[in-house]
């Protein structure tokens, strides 16, 4: 397996892997297709990374993108005019009302990470590919790869409260619940750096 950093020609193979995980837990107010929600992801967030400070990586096995995670180290703020354009035409496609309700459920996880702390934002993996322990071998490569970089102090993520398996790898790697959230359905953890 390998780790590269996406590029354009993997931005629907990504939203689709976003999609695939995320669907139900983004579509609880808003009655959207699939199709819609990986529009949406893709025109808004996974190419407009870079406008949130997210870096978004690739995992890949046998010449295939079986997964992928998104991370901030910093974010700044910046509202492109490409960025409104696209919020515009996504508004005016799905209606205000279901935007809204999509854009509240998806920035329940959303944070803002400080100096010395980097943020994982997602990771998605590919239904045929669960159980084979690319989750493991993010965490570990993401972990070595940033403590690496210097400066670091903490990882911080969010995870659904009853997704069990990811709780116990998480806390298995070192990563400890807070008292730091604002969501009634998720977990804010926490790894400290040394």
């Amino acid at each position: 397996m390998r780790i590269e950093r996406m590029n354009e020609r993997d931005i629907e193979k990504v939203s689709e892997l976003v999609t695939d995980a995320f669907y139900d837990k983004l579509t609880v107010k808003a009655e959207l297709s699939k199709y819609k929600v990986q529009t949406i992801l893709k025109l808004l967030w996974i190419q407009e990374a870079e406008q949130y400070g997210m870096t978004v990586y690739t995992v890949w096995q046998d010449n295939h993108i079986v997964a992928a995670f998104g991370v901030t180290k910093h974010q700044e703020n910046r509202v492109s005019l490409r960025l409104l354009a696209k919020t515009l035409a996504v508004i005016k496609h799905i209606g205000l009302k279901s935007f809204l309700c999509f854009m509240q459920v998806a920035l329940e996880t959303s944070h803002l990470p400080q100096t010395g702390e980097v943020y994982i934002d997602f990771i998605a993996v590919g239904h045929a590919s669960q159980n084979q322990g690319i989750g493991h071998f993010i965490m570990n490569q993401l972990a070595e790869r940033l403590e690496q970089d210097g400066g670091l102090t903490k990882l911080t993520l969010f995870v659904l409260k009853g997704n069990n398996r990811a709780i116990h790898l998480y806390e298995k790697m070192g990563y400890k619940k807070t008292d730091n959230n604002k969501s009634e359905k998720y977990y804010f953890m926490v790894k400290k750096i040394n």
